[in-house]
Parts: structure tokens; sequence; C-alpha cells
């Protein structure tokens, strides 16, 4: 699966060429950060300023060889003074070459991840939009919300990881072993100095890196909410067309997520690269000073700087790959999960040939619709119900999860196993989903608004719909007076990261955008939480003056709503117990009876 992961890759190949380029320039600058360390050791043992001894001793060693062989042709090189120095300014050259190649690699693994990242979580989001809500139980956007952002991000930190392990520090290792098989045992000094300003460092640069990728994180995650948020909204989304609204925001919300992103990794990658220039520095700071007062004495041969250089050299390339490994892993073992999601197919399909679907004008039929997950009992058995066009109906029963089985097959949001469901006496599996779901306007339980504004959120994103529009069915649905009273009317921000709404406002909100759209079938979820009494009586003048002469489909929770339906459909055991009007149910249905006990009586719902 982790190398399926890699085909996101492609479109940065680039970038991840140069990537490699940089490791392998890294690599190499660091070995010959070494070779000089060991001539700026070797310096500091020479007994005079001539460099014929030096010579003679480094002519034992085949990686001496090549240096004496420079020596004794570079007049420049003729002093050891002289030879200090430039070997001094070479460290810092090697030093600054290996830190902005390390960086430049760092930075341009970023890039690639981030938008690895980001086509993953398109490629996430436009299968879910395909997939839409086929589970009965509700539960189709949590896989999908799952791999949008926790696989997500360990398979791209696990890219990342493999990116910066495969070439930098394999060549590291193996360039210092050849090295370290020449020569011999070697002196600790220099190793303690490292370890004490590697700690001082890391303690000084982290708190700073900490600091500016804190920012950072804080901005990913209020984008990461609002992409979240377009996940979630899939299905009010999908039933109100409003996907070129929908696509704009969620490519507006990536690109900002994906530019936080970038600042995040990029200010993590600093750290490293400028710790270990400085160390380098202060190495070849200490070694030059000791070397002008002991740059006559003979401590140990060139093989034994070489040795030691080269085995607490090895540290850093092996602590990097182990730290890599276990990100890789966790990215592959997090790859499983996401390409399962992505290889699922998809039952809500339009039939070739579909047909468009005229507006209802008879009726609507359920034909022994049965609805259930796999492996789990069916949730609707054999379900039987026509609704006449242009009445009221209300579905009611003490399964919560059957009547929004029901009212999901009108739009497709999910379809039966068995049976059918007809518009005018027509299979609404072989109609096109656009011509369909611009019949059926739905008003869901936590689906009431979205993050954007009140405009936005009544006009469903369509140019079309004008603000005159806009504004009368806000005053249908009784919502204008509070929108008024908003900062900025019906620009205001209204949502997570906007003004809060109480659930009646929302609910008035949603009811408003179910009017401009003029549906020829109206889904409403009544609100299952607090509503004043102000505000029932609202929707109750709202319905009196919407429904009439349209086809209406409540879920209701009020009885006030029930009394006003033509008809009432008691919804047991996954099938139609019974149909009649509210006075009818009340004499005849026991189960009717107790519904009305259980949940609508206001004594018994406390």
């Amino acid at each position: 699966m982790f190398r399926r992961a890699r085909d996101f890759l492609a479109a940065q190949r680039w970038r991840i060429v140069a990537a490699g380029a940089c490791g392998v320039l890294s690599a190499v600058a660091f070995v010959s950060l070494v070779l000089v360390v060991a001539c700026l050791g070797e310096l500091l043992f020479s007994p005079s300023r001539t460099l014929d001894p030096f010579a003679e001793r480094a002519t034992t060693s085949w990686i001496g060889r090549p240096l004496a062989w420079a020596y004794a042709r570079v007049p420049a090189l003729g002093d050891n003074v002289q030879c200090l120095g430039l070997l001094i300014a070479a460290t810092v050259v090697l030093a600054a070459v290996r830190s902005l190649c390390h960086y430049g690699q760092a930075r341009l693994i970023a890039t690639a991840i981030v938008d690895a990242g980001r086509r993953m979580r398109r490629s996430v989001y436009h299968h879910a939009y395909r997939l839409g809500t086929t589970e009965v139980s509700g539960i189709g956007a949590a896989p999908a919300i799952n791999a949008f952002t926790r696989e997500t991000d360990l398979v791209r930190d696990g890219l990342g990881a493999w990116l910066d392990a495969s070439v930098r520090d394999p060549i590291k290792i193996v360039l210092l072993l050849m090295l370290a098989l020449t020569a011999h045992w070697a002196l600790a000094l220099l190793f303690l100095l490292l370890a004490v300003m590697s700690a001082f460092l890391a303690r000084s640069q982290i708190r700073w890196a900490r600091a500016r990728a804190a920012e950072a994180v804080r901005r990913a995650a209020e984008r990461l909410a609002l992409l979240q948020e377009s996940l979630a909204q899939i299905r009010l989304t999908r039933g109100y067309l409003m996907e070129e609204a929908a696509q704009r925001h969620f490519e507006r919300d990536l690109a900002q997520f994906a530019s936080s992103e970038q600042h995040r990794l990029s200010s993590v990658a600093a750290v490293r690269p400028l710790i270990d220039l400085v160390v380098v520095l202060c190495i070849t700071l200490v070694v030059g000073l000791a070397s002008f007062n002991l740059m006559l004495d003979a401590l140990s041969p060139f093989s034994t700087v070489v040795l030691y250089a080269s085995l607490i050299s090895l540290y850093w390339p092996v602590q990097t790959i182990m730290k890599r490994y276990e990100t890789i892993r966790a990215g592959a073992e997090a790859a499983k999960p996401l390409f399962a999601f992505l290889d699922q197919q998809t039952r809500l399909v339009e039939v070739v040939g579909a047909q468009f679907l005229s507006p209802m004008t008879k009726s609507l039929e359920f034909d022994g619709v049965r609805a259930q997950d796999a492996g789990s009992p069916p949730v609707l058995d054999g379900v039987n119900l026509t609704i006449r066009a242009g009445t009221r109906v209300a579905i009611v029963g003490m399964d919560e999860q059957a009547k929004r089985a029901l009212v999901y097959m009108i739009p497709r949001f999910l379809d039966p196993v068995d049976g059918q469901v007809r518009i005018d006496g027509q299979d609404v599996r072989l109609a096109t989903l656009e011509s369909l779901r611009a019949q059926v306007a739905m008003v869901l339980q936590g689906e009431l608004t979205f993050t954007d504004t009140v405009a936005a959120n009544i006009g469903c994103g369509d140019l079309s719909f004008g603000l005159p529009h806009i504004v009368e069915a806000s005053k249908i649905a009784h919502a204008h007076n509070f929108v008024q009273r908003l900062p900025k009317g019906y620009d205001t921000l209204i949502g997570e990261q906007g003004e809060i709404l109480s659930i009646g406002q929302q609910f008035r909100i949603a009811l408003a955008r179910a009017i401009v759209r003029d549906a020829t079938i109206t889904v409403i979820e009544e609100p299952t939480g607090h509503v004043d009494d102000d505000t029932k009586h609202l929707l109750d003048d709202t319905f009196s003056r919407f429904c009439p002469g349209r086809t209406v489909v409540f879920l209701a929770h009020r009885l006030s709503t029930l009394r006003a339906c033509d008809q009432i459909v008691i919804l047991h055991e996954g099938k139609v117990a019974m149909v009649g009007t509210h006075r009818e149910l009340t004499m005849k249905s026991e189960l009717y009876r107790h519904l009305q006990y259980s949940e609508f009586n206001v004594f018994a719902a406390g």
C-alpha cells in the first residue's frame, strides 16, 4: 500500500530529484568536512612549520597520499600557519554548503509531501462525494473523515521520512565506513564537545521552532475544521446541487491549509541544519585555537584522527534512519485503511441512458422497499406507501433510523436493497441524479447550516438566487428579523467560525433554503433540541403558509405538526403499521397513542 502512496508524489518528481541531489551533495560535503577536520587534527600535531614531516606521515595512509600530493604542489601550503587558515576557510565553506543542501532538501521534501497530502485529501473528498452516504446507520462520513485527517497525515509524514532517509544518510554511512576501515581507535574529546554544543543549541533553537510552528498549527487547525465540515455536509451539498460553490470553498480552504502546513514543516526543518552548522563551526574554532598551541607536538597519527571523526559522525545518520523508520512504518500502516476507503465502489450510480425526471404532479410511491446495512437486520422490510402530490405527510415511529432511511431514498442518498421508489410511476434509479435532486429539498438535523454567510446558506451558493429571493424566503421562514439584527445582516458569517445561532434560528435558515428552492418535494425533520415557545409559533405560521398545495414529508416531533398533516404514517419494526389522520389514529391505534405519550406528550417528555 505504501508503494501506492508514492504515486501521489509523481507530480513532484522534479522536486524529488532535486531533493535527492541536495542529499547527495549534503553527504559528500559532510564527509569532506570530516576529512578537513582530520587534516586540522594532523596539523595540530605537526612538529615543524614545514610540510615535509606532515607529508611523510600522510603518505603512510592511502587517504593521506592525495593530500600529500596536493600539499607538495600548492605553494600557499608551504607553511603550516597558512595551511591552517586555508583548512579553516574550507571547513566553513563545506559546513555552509552542507547546511544549505540539507535545508534545501528539507524544503523540497516538505513541498512535495504537502502537495501529496493535498492530492490525497482531494482524492478522499471526491471519492466520498461519489460514494455518498450509502449506509443506513448514517456512519458513512466517519471513514471519510478519518481517511481525510489522521490516515492522510500519517501517510504524508511517512512519505517525507522515506524521501529524507533514502539518499543522504545511506551515502553518509557508506562513505564514513570506508574512512573508518582505513583507520584505528580515536580520542573522545571532540565527541564530548559536540554533545555539549548540540544540547545547548537544541534547547534554544527548538523553542524558536515551536513558537513559530504553534501559530502555523493554529491556522492549519482552523482550515482543517472547515475541510472536515465540507465532508460532513456532502448530503446537504448534493441535495441542493451546491457542487460548484462547495468545490470553490473546498479549494480555497485546502490551499490555505496547505500554506499553513508548509510553514509548520519548514519551521521544524530549519532547526536541525542550523544546529549542525553552529556545532561544526564551534568544533572548528576549538581545533583551530588548539592547533596554534599544540602544533609541534606529535600526539597521534593521522589515521587515528580519521577514525575518530568517522565513527562519531556515524551516530547521526544511523539515529536519523532509526527515527525515520518508525515514521515510515506508521505511514505504511495508515496507508492500508486509506486505500481501502479509496477502493470502495459506490452503489449509487447513474444508469446509462438515465432520463430527465419531470416535476412530480401525481404521487410518490414506495413499493416493497427494504433497506439494511451489510450484515445487519433490515431497517425497512417491505414498506408500501403512496404519498399523493400536494399533501402533507408525517412519518412517526420509535426507530429514528428507519424514518431517515425512508426519506433518504427519495433523493437517492440511499437505494433500497429490494423494491422501488417511484415518482409519477418512474423509478427514481432510472432518472438523472441532477433532475431528481432538483425536485427534493431536505431540512435535516445536523445539516442545518454550514460556515458561510447567511445569504450563501440560504441561496446554496447559486448566483441565480438573488438577494430579493433570499429575503422573501427568509420572511416566510421568519428568519428575516433576526438576520437583520446580525452584525452584517445577510453578509454575516455563521457557523463554527462565525456567529453562533440557536437551534431554532438554524432551523429557520434551513427552512428558508428549502423555500427559495421551490422544490416539488420537501422533507422536513423537526428540531429535536430545545426550541422556545415563540419559535414554535413562528414555525407553525411558516408551515401554514408554505405547505398548502405542496408535497411535504415531515419527520415530526411536535403534536401541532401531526394535527396539521393530511396523513400520518406509523413505522413499526420496519413496516408500515397504519396510515391515517391524527384523529383516526388516536381513536384506532394503541401504538400511536403510545407514541403520543412517549414522544409528543410534553409532560412525559419533561
